[in-house]
Order: C-alpha cells, then sequence, then structure tokens
C-alpha cells in the first residue's frame, strides 16, 4: 500500500511543480493588473424598465461627467450585478443615478473590486442615501427598494463616504512563492519508487 502511494506521489511530482508555478504565475498577473487598474464598482441591482445607470465619483475636483460612467439596464426578473470602472485614486465622492425616469429599482450592498476580481472594500447599506428625485425609499432585507417621483429627470443617490474611499490592498505574494519553492524541492529530493524500496529493505 506503502509503495503504491509513493508511485502516485512519484509521478504527480511534476504536475504539482507545474501547478504551484502556474499559481505564482496568475498571482504575478494579477499584482500588475490591479496596479494598473482600474477597479470595478460592483451593484446588485433591479429595475422595472431599461434604462441607462450612471456613477459619478469624486477625486477632488467635484462631481463632472468626465469622471462618471455608464451601464444600460433592462428590466429583469431578479437582481443583476452591474459593474463601473473607478479609477486607482482615493475618491471623495460617489453618486449613483438607477434611472433617467419614473420607476422603481432596487440596490444592494455595493462592494470595490480590483481589476482581478479581488475585494477590497464594501459600502454598509446605511451607506446608500436617497439624494434627488426619490419618492420612496424603504429597506426590504438585504436590499433598498426605491420608487423615482413621476416625472423625474435627475434622480440620485448617494454612496456616502465617511472617508475618502480606499483604492487598494496589499497584493503579497509571499504565499505562492514558498508553496513553489516547497514543492519544487520536495518533488527534486523525491527518489524512485524502486530506490525508496531498496533503501528501505
Amino acid at each position: 500500500m506503502a509503495h503504491t502511494l509513493w508511485r502516485l506521489a512519484y509521478s504527480l511530482r511534476f504536475p504539482a511543480v507545474a501547478a504551484a508555478g502556474l499559481a505564482l504565475g496568475y498571482g504575478i498577473w494579477a499584482a500588475r493588473a490591479d496596479a494598473v487598474g482600474p477597479n470595478q464598482l460592483v451593484v446588485p441591482f433591479w429595475t422595472d424598465h431599461a434604462t441607462i445607470v450612471r456613477v459619478y465619483y469624486d477625486r477632488g475636483q467635484g462631481l463632472s461627467e468626465a469622471d462618471s460612467a455608464n451601464v444600460s439596464v433592462g428590466s429583469s426578473a431578479g437582481m443583476k450585478e452591474i459593474s463601473f470602472p473607478l479609477p486607482l485614486v482615493p475618491l471623495r465622492e460617489v453618486r449613483f443615478d438607477p434611472a433617467e425616469e419614473t420607476g422603481q429599482f432596487k440596490v444592494g450592498q455595493p462592494r470595490l473590486e480590483s481589476a482581478s476580481g479581488r475585494f477590497v472594500a464594501k459600502f454598509p447599506m446605511t451607506a446608500i442615501v436617497p439624494r434627488n428625485q426619490i419618492a420612496e425609499f424603504r429597506r426590504d432585507g438585504d436590499l433598498w427598494v426605491g420608487t423615482i417621483t413621476p416625472e423625474a429627470n435627475d434622480p440620485q443617490l448617494t454612496f456616502a463616504l465617511g472617508a475618502p474611499l480606499r483604492v487598494s490592498r496589499p497584493h503579497s505574494l509571499w504565499p505562492q512563492w514558498v508553496v513553489l519553492v516547497i514543492v519544487a524541492l520536495a518533488a527534486w529530493r523525491m527518489k524512485r519508487p524502486d530506490e525508496a524500496a531498496k533503501a528501505q529493505s
């Protein structure tokens, strides 16, 4: 039994090294992607009609069309996650426009992810605040449910920030390096099954 397990481990030594190398390669790619950006603001969202959802962000010069992003969405049966690119700078304010006209919508807890998909930050539900032309806004579990005022042309929410929104987290490659070195050393020092059997006899 032990000899069979040793044969299996010996046959898997190079695939194990390759897997560790791929993990390290992915880590290097992710670190470079996160350093370049952009981040992604991910918002669980639902609306009862097709519209354009916009995000404005203040990097220190106030809100403007130049510092904004938009996504076209359609009506759907359930919540969907929509994403907006955000620059790698501390943000002072994030404004969320759920539609361009009247209707109903739902918003879940927004989060910020890096370019590689790593979690960066999350907005508390209490940070989602109606700002303009929102007739009704109520909490329903882990969602905010809103109704836009009739004849609205600029409905707005604010994702309130107690401090400038952080834009990155440390990206350490030490775990991948350690695993690769350990696996490579183990594979290099591993004896062939017949040699190991002779050494034990």
